[in-house]
C-alpha cells in the first residue's frame, strides 16, 4: 500500500518527449521503446487518481500527500527555502 512507503508526498505528470531533447532522439533512434498516446496517458493518470486518493490527500491535480505530514512538511520546506538536490 501507498501509506507504506517511507515517502510523504508524490506527483504524477505523463512523460513529455521535447522535440530537441536528447531523450525525444532516443526514442527517434531506438524504434523499440514508445511513448502511449493520450488515451492511454489519462487512463494511467486516472488510475493513479482512484488509487492514491484513497489513502492520501489530493493537494492539486497532480500533487498527493499524507495528510498528516506533508502539508507541514512542504510548508516548513518553502519557509527556509529549502531545496532538494546537490548544492
Amino acid at each position: 500500500m501507498v501509506s507504506s512507503l517511507p515517502i510523504t508526498g508524490c506527483d504524477i505528470y505523463p512523460l513529455v518527449l521535447f522535440d530537441r531533447s536528447m531523450l525525444k532522439q532516443e526514442f527517434d533512434e531506438n524504434k523499440e521503446l514508445q511513448i502511449p498516446g493520450i488515451d492511454a496517458e489519462y487512463q494511467d493518470f486516472s488510475t493513479v487518481q482512484k488509487y492514491m486518493s484513497r489513502e492520501w490527500h489530493k493537494y492539486s491535480p497532480v500533487h498527493f500527500g499524507k495528510p498528516d505530514t506533508e502539508k507541514v512538511v512542504y510548508v516548513k520546506a518553502r519557509s527556509i527555502n529549502f531545496n532538494v538536490g546537490k548544492s
